[in-house]
Order: structure tokens, then C-alpha cells, then sequence
């Protein structure tokens, strides 16, 4: 689960701790008389100090800076007693919350950030020996502990109030802290150590920390292509977007023009990560991320959703504002545009009457999120119930039940995700959300598909035609195909697809696109009732955005892909 803020809420008052167990109940245990420099000297000294330590804990070695340094065997004769003495130095100055002795253990368990990791195992007989001779020297070591909800944080040590403030200002400011900030956490208590923090949350740097912290978990800045479509619905984004590439001469063969267009993509990338640090920055619910009836935008995706926010700098991209989405228009009856493929832009020329309040939901339904977790027209946003239960509810979906194997469970076509057990234990939870994201298309568009009324992909309501198959590679190869269908009367819409082989690896090198020349609808007779050269059709060929002359007038193309072209034929036989 994303939790920014009550991370940085417990980095002000938790500091690092680590957990400090004591011996096994059966530990050897110092036995009458004896001291703590002959357990040094027959089990501490050779089996762990000159075993393990001093490959690091010596002078010019990699720890020779540190608060332990230890006495080759070999460098000296009285190498015991000096390494003895060591200790003895140490644990007289150690100054920090707990015991040293207690210190010591947990650094030789690779505890507390030691450099050399692991060197004694918790629970074997070095670990017991080092615990013998820690307490013979007069620390008091914790007896082993009782792991109950109230006793689970009683041998925690806490890291002092200056390393504690030394790692939060690292993180949050990017930065050491200042002379003043070391003196007021060391000459008070812990709600002077809370406030210091709280001063570092705030300025660049620590708007930067949350921006960053939020991409590592969302990872929507991965999504470095388009977010924002330059052909359909956001009427104010496609027109400017149109206008600019016809006074550049083409979409991307002009600076200003491709300077205009990534910052408005920025600005709608951005928009997750933004909102979570606008959410921190000004002590709002942290539910907020989720609930907010606003976007965040810059200046320039500001102006693309027709919004008239307001900015301290309209020409600096990185200033974010909570806006929202005004001109947004789903498709369908009175919906008019084109496409130009040599400017690689298209234009509405009507947006139609579906103009649409956008239902805003915090990041939920940006499109960055929206694109960075698509969905299929079989997967029907479940892949997105799975992030938002794993980003915003802690809960990894594909861990909560095991797959299953059985052969006859998986051959069950009757509805599993609803009616077999072996199914439902995931469905059951997933299903509901991914049914919140109904209305959002694979784009993450806001019913996006003709008609304005949903995202379904056609096939869910439109029976499949008929397959037609041509083997013309060029245009003085083009065929004639011939199909049956029936006409009532009225209006008809015959709706023309194209399977591109190029999408599939064997073809890489395949023709993307189709070219049509005419439409003729014969009688039984096999008289033209209807016909429709498609070069004379006037713009838009089409209502679906999918289709536009070639600008020699020889042929409508259809874009490779599957994406298809309406034809509206008035049907009076």
C-alpha cells in the first residue's frame, strides 16, 4: 500500500529500530569464579575476533574508523589484552539509548546497518560466549523475550535523535542537517525531535522526495508516450493540436509545435504523482489521492481540458494546480471529425451533443494511471483491480489463493468466474472493483466507444461479418470483393475492418494499411442501387475518426491494426 505520508509521519518519531533477543534459555551461563578475561581469552578472543573481526576492524582497515579496532595476532604479542581493552574503551563510552552490550550483538547479527553483515548466528555458541563475556564485563543483556502483542517492541533500540535526524534530512531535504537543527534535537526531547523534522517537509526538495517516492510504487512516469490522444474527445487539446501543426507545416518537423506537445503530455503524466504530493504538502486525508473531484494539471494540460485555472507562472511547466476536465465529449450522433495523415494530427469539426461533466476519482481515473494499467477486451479491467488492491489496499490478489491444476476445473467453460469455486476465490474479490472501471476504455478514456454509452469492445454487440480475404499487394493489383447483405430500409451503416498482418512477427515487413476505391450495392439483379466513390466523399469520410482520404483523391485507407471505417448507406430497397 502507498503510504507517503504516514511514512514520513513515522520517520519523524519512530527513528530505526531493530529488535535485540537475548540468549536461548539454554545459553551457557558464567559459572562461579570465572572472569571476563578468561572467556575473552578461550573463546572470544581467537574463535571470533581473530576469526572474523579483524578482517575489517583494524587500523587502515575497511572499519578502522569506527568505535571498535581491534590487534592483529600478528601485529602484536599483546594482542589479547589490547583487544580486551577495546571493549572495555568502548563500553565505557558508548553514549546512545541501551546498553553497549546489547549494541555489540546486534552488530555482529548483521544488525543496525553493519557493514560485514552477518558474522555470528544468533543461537550458536559464539553468540552464547559473546553474550557470557558482555555480561561478565557488568552490561546488562535483556533476558530472552516473551513475544506477546505487548512485549513484541520492549527490546527495541531506538537510533539516537541525531542519526535519526541526519537520515531524515538525507531523505526528505537531500541534504545534511545544519549546526542549529543537531543542536536542538541533542538538547531536547523527542517533540523537538518531531518538529525539526517536520521542518524539513517541506520546500523542492522534499516535493521532489514524494514525487519520486510515489513513482517507485505507481511507476506511471514509465509511460513516456502519448497519454493524451490528438484525435477524439478533448476538443480544446485535438483542435490546438491541429492548429499548431498546420501553421508548423506537420506535426513534428517543427520545435514549437513538438515543445507544446510534451508539455501537455508531461502535464497529464504527471498528474498521479502531483496529486499525491498536493495531497501531503497540505495536510489533506490522505484518502484524498483517491477521492479528489480534481486533476492536477500544468498550465499547458490545464488549457488542453478546456479548464480556466489559474497559475503563478503560465509558462512554467512544473507548476501544478488541482483543475479539472471541461471539455470532454464522448462520440456518437452530431460527433464530426477527420484525420490528416500528412500533418499526422486530426481535428473535430463538431464535437456533437454529448459534452460530459467528467466524473473525477483522484488517481483512479487519470489517464496516466488509466494507460499505465490498461485493459483487453477479455481482461475487462481486472488487471487494473489488481494494482489498485495492491497499490492502495495491500492486497497482492495473485497470493490470496493458489492456482488451481485440476484438469477438469479448468476445462469448465460455464461461467467460471462465477459459478466454479476453483475461480470465484479470486473473482469474488477482484470482479467488483475491476466493475468500478467499466466506464474507462483501453486508453482510459471516459466511454469512449461510439454512442457515448460505454467501453464495450464491438464484438461484445455486434455480431462478427463476414471474413474477406484479398491477396493484392499494390494498387494496380487491387481486387473486387463481392459479399450478400441484406438492407432494410433506412439508414445503414456498413462497417469495414482491417486485420493487418504486420502484427504479427512473421510479417514485420507487411503493408499497414488498406486502400478502398469504391462501395457499389447491387440488386438481385445485379443493378447499382447505391455507390460511393470514396475520393468524393467530402470530410469527415467517417464519424468513427478511423478513416480519411489519401490526398492523391485515389482511395480511403483504413489504419492497420483491426481499426475500421462506418459508412452510412441510405438502405431504400
Amino acid at each position: 500500500m502507498l503510504r507517503l505520508r504516514p511514512l514520513c509521519r513515522a520517520l519523524a518519531v519512530a527513528m530505526l529500530a531493530v529488535a535485540v533477543f537475548g540468549s536461548d534459555a539454554g545459553a551457557p551461563r558464567a559459572q562461579g569464579g570465572e572472569t571476563a578475561e578468561e572467556v575473552f581469552r578461550n573463546y572470544i578472543s581467537r574463535p571470533i575476533i581473530q576469526s572474523k573481526c579483524v578482517n575489517c576492524h583494524v587500523a587502515n582497515g575497511v572499519s578502522g574508523h569506527t568505535r571498535l579496532v581491534f590487534v592483529r595476532r600478528s601485529a602484536e604479542a599483546d594482542y589479547e589484552r589490547l583487544n580486551l581493552q577495546a571493549f572495555e574503551s568502548f563500553l565505557a563510552k558508548f553514549d546512545e539509548q541501551g546498553s553497549g552490550g546489547a549494541y555489540i550483538l546486534l552488530k555482529i547479527q548483521g544488525a543496525l546497518g553493519h557493514g560485514g553483515l552477518e558474522q555470528v548466528q544468533p543461537g550458536s555458541t559464539d553468540f552464547a560466549n559473546m553474550q557470557r563475556f558482555l555480561a561478565l564485563l557488568g552490561e546488562e543483556l535483556a533476558p530472552p523475550p516473551s513475544l506477546t502483542a505487548e512485549t513484541l517492541f520492549d527490546t527495541v533500540l531506538m537510533a539516537s535523535p541525531r542519526k535519526t535526524l541526519r537520515r531524515a534530512a538525507l531523505i526528505f531535504a537531500g541534504r545534511i542537517p545544519m549546526d542549529e537543527e543537531y543542536a536542538a534535537v541533542e538538547g531536547g526531547d523527542e517533540s523537538v525531535l518531531r518538529a525539526t523534522i517536520r521542518g524539513l517537509m517541506e520546500g523542492p526538495q522534499f516535493h521532489e522526495f514524494l514525487l519520486r517516492a510515489s513513482n517507485d510504487r505507481l511507476l506511471t512516469d514509465r509511460q513516456d508516450a502519448e497519454i493524451l490522444s490528438r484525435f477524439r474527445h478533448l476538443v480544446d487539446f485535438v483542435n490546438e493540436s491541429y492548429r499548431r501543426a498546420a501553421a508548423a507545416g506537420g506535426a513534428f518537423l517543427n520545435r514549437d509545435y513538438s515543445d507544446w506537445y510534451n508539455a501537455v503530455q508531461y502535464g497529464a503524466r504527471r498528474a498521479p504523482l502531483e496529486l499525491i504530493a498536493h495531497v501531503v504538502e497540505n495536510d489533506l486525508p490522505y484518502t484524498e489521492i483517491l477521492t479528489a473531484n480534481y486533476i492536477m494539471a500544468n498550465p499547458w494540460t490545464a488549457r488542453a481540458y478546456g479548464a480556466s485555472t489559474r497559475f503563478d507562472d503560465p509558462d512554467d511547466i512544473h507548476e501544478f494546480r488541482p483543475s479539472r476536465i471541461m471539455n470532454y465529449y464522448r462520440m456518437g450522433d452530431g460527433f464530426e471529425a477527420e484525420n490528416d495523415p500528412v500533418l499526422q494530427v486530426g481535428r473535430i469539426l463538431d464535437p456533437g451533443p454529448l459534452h460530459t461533466d467528467y466524473p473525477h476519482a483522484g488517481i483512479l481515473n487519470t489517464n496516466a494511471f488509466l494507460k499505465r494499467y490498461p485493459t483487453t477486451a477479455t481482461n475487462r479491467n481486472r488487471a487494473r483491480a489488481r494494482w489498485t488492491y495492491y497499490h492502495f489496499l495491500g492486497l497482492d490478489v495473485e497470493k490470496s489463493a493458489s492456482r488451481t491444476t485440476d484438469p477438469v476445473a479448468l476445462a469448465d467453460t460455464n461461467n467460471p468466474t462465477m459459478r466454479n469455486p476453483a475461480c470465484t476465490v479470486c473473482h469474488s474479490v477482484l470482479d467488483p472493483v475491476a466493475g468500478a472501471f467499466q466506464n474507462y476504455g483501453d486508453e482510459g478514456y471516459y466511454k469512449d466507444q461510439w454512442g457515448g454509452m460505454d467501453t464495450l469492445d464491438r464484438l461484445y454487440k455486434e455480431a462478427e461479418g463476414l471474413s474477406l480475404i484479398t491477396e493484392a499487394g499494390s494498387w494496380s493489383e487491387r481486387e473486387t470483393l463481392a459479399f450478400s447483405l441484406p438492407l432494410l430500409a433506412g439508414v445503414q451503416t456498413l462497417r469495414v475492418m482491417f486485420t493487418n498482418p504486420a502484427s504479427r512477427d512473421d510479417n514485420a515487413g507487411a503493408q499497414r494499411y488498406a486502400y478502398l476505391d469504391r462501395l457499389r450495392v447491387l440488386d438481385a439483379d445485379g443493378d447499382v442501387v447505391v455507390g460511393h466513390e470514396f475520393e468524393d466523399l467530402g470530410p469527415p469520410v467517417a464519424h468513427w475518426g478511423r478513416c480519411g482520404e489519401v490526398h492523391d483523391n485515389r482511395a480511403l485507407w483504413l489504419h492497420w491494426g483491426g481499426l475500421g471505417c462506418a459508412i452510412y448507406i441510405d438502405g431504400h430497397l
